[in-house]
């Protein structure tokens, strides 16, 4: 009788074979996983801890909120002295740059007049000598 069965079964490589292949996989998952909710039901839970070890108390959460505030009133006053300090750096920078640049000017002239007393010499110098290759 399984064999009649068998012989009237559609060609392995067809749509409908591989359709009831594919309703028969979903099947057999369907139930692994019902049968592993039932078996989850009768497993030992651990117990739940009561609310109090669970939850901070108002006492608790307001010590820490103060231990907080406390950290970040020093995090905040250390920010303000760096900045403090960045900022004193930064005008003392400016005034050492501004003292260092403020005579460029004086000094370049000084030593573009001292170039042109020295050109000066040397050429006095070349027409004395009677030089062939002064003008």
């Amino acid at each position: 009788m399984l064999f009649a069965e068998a012989q009237q079964l559609p060609d392995p490589n067809s749509f409908a074979s591989i359709g009831w292949l594919l309703v028969g996989l979903g099947a057999i998952a369907l139930l692994l996983n019902q049968g592993a909710d039932f078996l989850a039901r009768f497993k030992a839970k651990e117990p739940t801890p009561p609310l109090h070890e669970q939850y901070a108390t108002k006492q608790e959460l307001a010590a820490v909120e103060s231990k907080v505030d406390d950290i970040d009133g020093k995090i905040d006053r250390r920010f303000e002295e760096l900045r403090k300090e960045r900022s004193v750096s930064v005008a003392q920078l400016h005034k050492r740059i501004e003292e260092t640049t403020s005579g460029i000017q004086a000094r370049v002239s000084d030593l573009m007049g001292s170039f042109r007393e020295l050109k000066g010499a040397v050429q006095t110098a070349l027409k004395d000598t009677h030089n062939p290759f002064g003008k």
